[in-house]
């Protein structure tokens, strides 16, 4: 039964092991260089349709208000019922 048990060393070990794989994976999914939308001008001209302030910079590209962390998914509140 003795080559079945682990000791708390060896639990140790493995734990670090598998953490550090893990940061080591996290790490490098942020080091890509991933194709994020930009707008094409960076500057707020749209209105916030669910705390008014002029907080977007364009509708209907599923960005998120900065102020009330609303998602724009490109439903207008006036023609809900049209689609």
């Amino acid at each position: 039964m003795e080559c079945c048990t682990t000791t708390g060393r060896t639990k140790s070990l493995i734990l670090n092991l598998v953490k550090y794989n893990m940061l080591s994976f996290i790490k490098n999914i942020f080091r890509k260089n991933h194709n994020w939308h930009k707008p094409a001008n960076p500057i707020s001209k749209e209105q916030c349709p669910c705390c008014d302030y002029i907080s977007l910079f364009e509708r209907n590209n599923y960005l998120i208000c900065p102020i009330c962390y609303w998602e724009d998914d490109g439903h207008n509140w006036n023609d809900l019922d049209d689609k």
